[in-house]
């Protein structure tokens, strides 16, 4: 049986999300000072909380009494979700979550204006909610984009083939209007 090491997750100064590492990488990336006492993390499927809470790596950052006096604490709270910090830190490779922008404007264009203008915004808050490190929320977003960009494709297909046969049925006074 191949054994398989404990995985992190930890998200970088650029607030996107990396992983998963072993906690050899994570341990290699404080020596190197790419993550400190306050780069966020989660073990597993756990919550997310600063490394310095986490025992396996407590030892690497120094006791309170080493810090400077002025320095905050590290924060001993857990997060639902990564937060937004300006600490430095290792970063990963955003997560790839289409934004369906380029069907949103087509289907605007070409199929249903009013469902397309809301597949529009939908898709316009993907890149948002990345840039601000809501993961599920783009995620959300972006399936909205998705099922608008549908509605929008499927309600124009059935207007314009709705029309057709009034197109046939009328075609001999629509064509008399024109000069031969």
């Amino acid at each position: 049986m191949k054994y398989t090491p404990f995985m992190y997750r930890i998200v970088g100064a650029d607030q996107k999300e990396y992983g998963p590492v072993t906690a050899e990488q994570i341990h290699d990336w404080i020596t190197q000072g790419r993550a400190n006492a306050q780069t966020v993390a989660k073990f597993e499927e756990g919550a997310w909380k600063p490394l310095a809470t986490f025992p396996e790596f407590a030892g690497l950052f120094p006791t309170t009494s080493n810090v400077p006096s002025g320095a905050p604490p590290p924060i001993a709270q857990s997060y639902s979700t990564p937060p937004l910090s300006t600490t430095p830190g290792f970063g990963a490779a955003r997560p790839n979550i289409p934004n369906y922008l380029v069907w949103s404007i087509l289907t605007t264009l070409c199929c249903c204006l009013p469902t397309g203008i809301v597949a529009i915004i939908y898709s316009a808050q993907v890149n948002n909610k990345l840039d601000k490190g809501d993961i599920a929320g783009a995620e959300r977003a972006s399936m909205l984009a998705r099922n608008w960009c549908i509605a929008s494709a499927v309600a124009g297909l059935v207007c314009n083939l709705s029309s057709v046969p009034y197109f046939i049925t009328h075609s001999n006074s629509i064509l008399s209007n024109f000069p031969h």
